[in-house]
């Protein structure tokens, strides 16, 4: 079970590459963010079309889950780092 979440809301700025942008998301972003050490899981959802937005133009929504060993140096870790090395 997690012990914390880092919430992060998105959207692709270029409506004509959201396709490359989901792909570079999912193939790219999210294995190099699994791979430092307190991050256990990352949740991607996308808002509905035709729900309203409000005033945040933010169409997704990741939750990072973080286990009981991250630290604010989860934040500061290169993929493929060790968290603690630094």
């Amino acid at each position: 079970m997690p012990k914390g979440v880092l919430v992060v809301m998105t959207d692709c700025t270029e409506p004509g590459r959201e396709a490359e942008f989901n792909e570079w998301y999912d193939k790219v972003h999210v294995p190099d963010v699994l791979e430092v050490p307190g991050i256990i899981g990352v949740t991607r959802y996308r808002l509905a079309e035709g729900v309203p937005g409000g005033d945040d133009p933010s169409r997704f929504l990741a939750l990072y889950e973080l286990d009981a060993t991250a630290s604010r140096s989860v934040f500061m870790t290169p993929p493929g780092s060790s968290a603690s090395s630094s």
